[in-house]
């Protein structure tokens, strides 16, 4: 089941980018407060009598790549540790949406729990690999606006590319940057192509 971290919730649901940003600059310690109110609130709602690691809580991420890292740093990176943590604690885990790029954090995802699921929607694969690929589990990157203007071997020679990256030693699952919402989002041709290609290339 889907649910935000703290700070996402708070702007997404309740302050919007716009309101969430003049808060953090007129009024933070009340923004900070507001985050750890919501901590227990987004605990309850993501964990539920069937999460486990195989149904994981999804949790997209929002407001970080347009926020300053001492500002992220301050007042969305401590209670999404904790909220990702406390998830971990009850058995749920975490499938994190990396929404935007996150290169700029990247250390940080790493000091998140163990095997943590993250989908990321850009970046540069083999930084990904390097920095987080060790320990948590990457998918994503795969850009499905290839699937529907690609040629048949750029779409296969792009999953190669990522697999290659990614495979060695464990912890990836092949998935594209964006979810596939519509049929004309993509040339269905190619993307049989490419899970052809996957199903046979992509075993480790």
């Amino acid at each position: 089941m889907p649910w935000p971290q703290p700070l996402d919730t708070l702007s997404d649901q309740l302050r919007s980018f716009s309101g969430i940003s003049k808060d953090i600059r007129r009024c933070p310690d009340k923004v900070i407060a507001a985050c750890e109110a919501l901590l227990p609130v987004c605990l309850k709602a993501g964990v539920n009598p069937a999460s486990s690691r195989y149904n994981r809580t999804f949790i997209p991420l929002h407001m970080a790549p347009y926020m300053r890292e001492k500002d992220f740093l301050k007042f969305y990176w401590p209670t999404f540790k904790a909220y990702v943590e406390g998830l971990n604690a009850a058995g749920a885990g975490a499938n994190l949406f990396v929404e935007e790029d996150w290169s700029r954090y990247l250390d940080y995802l790493n000091e998140l729990p163990e095997n943590t699921l993250m989908v990321f929607e850009y970046g540069d694969p083999k930084e990904i690999k390097a920095k987080v690929g060790s320990r948590h589990i990457v998918s994503g990157l795969y850009p499905i606006g290839l699937l529907k203007s690609g040629t048949e071997q750029a779409c296969i020679d792009k999953a190669k590319e990522l697999i290659d990256i990614f495979a060695p030693d464990g912890g990836y699952i092949f998935g594209f940057d964006k979810a596939i919402l519509r049929l004309n989002d993509i040339n269905p041709a190619n993307l049989k192509a490419v899970f052809n290609f996957v199903h046979e290339y992509g075993i480790y």
